[in-house]
């Protein structure tokens, strides 16, 4: 169904716009490796930035905003 399918490609652009930081949450440096990512927060939507190596590693991030903790 076309109708569908640009609905969702709509929702997956606002996700991605939403979800823009140039930190790692947990670890405070850049997010310039290809693999770093960036998503908004499972609570309130606020922005969380993950490096590589803290996803890598699995490392708490703790969201700035509402104090959401994930892994």
């Amino acid at each position: 169904n076309a109708k569908r399918g640009g609905w969702l490609a709509r929702l997956a652009e606002d996700y991605v716009m939403a979800a823009t930081t140039d930190i790692c949450t947990s670890s405070g440096v850049p997010l310039v490796e290809d693999k770093s990512t960036s998503f908004p927060c499972p609570e309130c939507g606020e922005s969380i930035g993950r490096s590589e190596r803290c996803r890598v590693q699995a490392v708490a991030y703790v969201c700035p905003n509402c104090g959401f903790v994930g892994p």
